[in-house]
């Protein structure tokens, strides 16, 4: 089972897209009577839910109305746009999410008897930062999802106790990070260019193009080439002739890794030495002239802190996957709320 890293406030914040999503659309045009519907209680809708929605062993529960205060607020503007959610989409999302609930406060409970303490300073901080970035909307959509600020405060401290207990079971040291590194030599190899291209008509719409597109193509790509070799300056060239935006530069792509490039391009590439410039070569972009800026091996201190960044990310997903489901075996986790009985076949 996978725990979003934003937990329970991502399971607040889809909970409207995920209610309204292939609804179809009311026609404009129908008359008002058509469309006009009786107002729905969003209280009778959500009456199913039991006192408990959710239990464990330990004495840990999601409790009805908890439940019902994150769905009601979601559930009421899904009504007013008037949408028609159906009974077993309400009762599916809200068994859902009291399951989620409760493996929330188990991985809190889990940190929490390992020693790892909410940092509520650094919560807040985030929150400040998430202030700033929504701006007015920062309230409506706590209000949406039926949360105070001191909610979202509490949650997200939640979220970063448990990174920081997932976190030291999913720790890389130097050792794992250089035997990746000498397994995996291509991913460290980079190559620096610069290119002229003359770009075929409409490639960003993704047509084939014609032998016209072609030929015009190749015409422009040989006049570059003759320029160069009149001993124009490559980098003029390219601001003068080529179609990249990389033009500006002078042509300059960068430094990039293998399998970056397109295939006839990287292999075009690999055959120069520094300085050297190619052929016309053909892409699905069009025809390049290509300048070799050099080829290098990223040293391992170079990409040590990235590796083991990258390893630790992915250990952790599979590492808080196993402590998840560990924990719902142990804990003998139940959700009270009764699924609609699937339709029966004809």
């Amino acid at each position: 089972m996978k725990i979003s890293k934003w937990g329970m406030v991502a399971l607040s914040l889809v909970a409207s897209a995920v209610m309204a999503q292939d609804k179809p659309a009311v026609n404009a045009a129908a008359p008002a009577a058509a469309v006009q519907k009786a107002p729905v209680d969003v209280d009778k809708l959500l009456a199913f839910l039991p006192e408990v929605a959710a239990e464990c062993k330990g004495g840990l529960k999601v409790m009805g109305a908890e439940l019902k205060n994150l769905m009601k607020k979601q559930l009421q503007r899904a009504v007013d746009a008037g949408v028609d959610v159906p009974e077993e989409e309400i009762k599916g999302f809200a068994a859902d999410t009291a399951k989620n609930m409760l493996i929330q406060k188990l991985l809190v409970r889990e940190a929490d008897a390992k020693g790892f303490k909410k940092d509520n300073a650094a919560a807040q901080a985030q929150v400040e930062t998430y202030k700033t970035q929504a701006g007015a909307q920062f309230q409506a959509t706590l209000d949406t999802m039926g949360l105070t600020e001191a909610d979202l405060v509490d949650k997200i401290a939640e979220q970063l106790q448990i990174k920081a207990y997932i976190d030291t079971l999913a720790k890389v040291d130097e050792k794992e990070a250089k035997e990746f590194y000498d397994k995996n030599p291509n991913l460290f190899k980079t190559m620096k260019a610069s290119h002229i291209l003359a770009k075929y008509k409409d490639v960003e719409s993704g047509k084939e193009p014609t032998q016209e597109d072609k030929d015009d193509a190749l015409a422009r790509i040989k006049e570059a080439q003759k320029m160069l070799a009149d001993g124009k300056n490559f980098e003029d060239v390219a601001k003068e002739k080529s179609d990249c935006p990389s033009k500006q530069a002078g042509g300059d792509l960068g430094e990039f890794g293998q399998g970056q490039m397109v295939p006839e391009f990287e292999k075009a590439l690999l055959a120069l030495e520094e300085g050297q410039i190619s052929e016309p070569v053909e892409s699905r972009f069009g025809y390049h002239i290509i300048k070799s800026g050099g080829k290098s091996n990223k040293t391992f201190d170079e990409v040590k802190e990235r590796i083991m960044e990258t390893m630790a990310a992915q250990k952790g997903q599979k590492i808080i996957e196993e402590v998840v489901d560990k924990l719902v075996k142990d804990n003998d986790v139940k959700v009270n709320i009764k699924l609609p009985e699937p339709p029966a076949e004809k």
